[in-house]
């Protein structure tokens, strides 16, 4: 098949875009690469799907580092209540399903595993609490599992993939919180406004 050069330029453009998956922290220059692509239109479908592709890289980048904290912390308490033998069962879920409705599942001293659905941000000391996007999914599974709970996250550096816990609320306290179903349809993704008043600190206690 015969093309331009301008054609040619442009695929190699795009094949770019596509080859480029996974954690990114340094993103390719969006402008150098949309330069080699002359026809306007195609070069604004390029700059359009370089910036979702970067933008969700880093916010799943985000969301990886969260559940790494989370995981952490969990271990740490657990080691610091003399519970070794429970550590190596602090697990992050999610790698092995995005569809559990909670993100690490961690053993409790005389209880069930604690089902922890993990939020994260990058943004800290917002005086009126965090914005979190929570799924049907998830929000049914909270209501099903009394161990359930949600789990703020702030990110502190995403190079060096450190952060801290904020704290943590159960399922209940959401319940004012969601939109309701309607004749015409139920939802299944929300953006939820977590006031900061509704989180207890750390995470749910890990002795039942």
């Amino acid at each position: 098949m015969r093309g331009t050069d301008a054609d040619a330029l442009a695929i190699v453009a795009e094949l770019a875009v596509e080859w480029t998956s996974g954690p990114v922290r340094n993103p390719p220059d969006s402008n150098a690469l949309a330069d080699l692509v002359p026809d306007p239109v195609r070069r604004e479908e390029l700059l359009i799907a370089l910036g979702r592709r970067f933008d969700d890289s880093l916010q799943r980048t985000i969301g990886e580092i969260g559940e790494d904290v989370v995981v952490d912390a969990a271990r740490e308490e657990l080691a610091a209540l003399g519970h070794t033998h429970l550590v190596r069962d602090v697990r992050r879920v999610s790698l092995l399903s995005d569809q559990l409705g909670y993100d690490v599942s961690a053993p409790r001293v005389g209880g069930g595993p604690r089902l922890l659905e993990v939020k994260t941000t990058t943004r800290d000391g917002l005086k009126n609490g965090w914005s979190v996007h929570l799924s049907r999914n998830e929000a049914d599974v909270g209501a099903a599992f009394p161990d359930w709970a949600l789990v703020i996250c702030v990110i502190t550096s995403v190079e060096a993939r450190t952060g801290s816990v904020v704290g943590w609320c159960p399922r209940g306290r959401l319940d004012d919180l969601l939109p309701s179903d309607g004749r015409s349809g139920r939802w299944e993704q929300a953006l939820v406004e977590i006031p900061a008043a509704l989180l207890s600190s750390g995470l749910p206690s890990p002795v039942a």
